[in-house]
């Protein structure tokens, strides 16, 4: 999400890198690790369920339980 944020008025004033080169974040790491396409073999990663079965528009509105 960061890698494209902008938090600058230049145009060069924007991504994860810069920001950690800046000093103001100190360290990042990828929630869901792993490519988001869908892989024909293999197990799938936390990422690609998310792409596949949240991650469009005919779950978004459908009601999640929260326990």
């Amino acid at each position: 999400m960061l890698q494209e944020a902008t938090f600058g008025t230049e145009i060069n004033e924007k991504g994860l890198k810069r920001l950690q080169a800046n000093g103001i974040v100190k360290d990042s790491f990828a929630l869901h690790e792993g490519p988001a396409k869908l892989t024909p073999t293999g197990p799938l990663t936390d990422r690609q369920l998310l792409a596949a079965y949240w991650g469009n528009l005919s779950n978004f509105l459908k009601k999640i339980l929260l326990i």
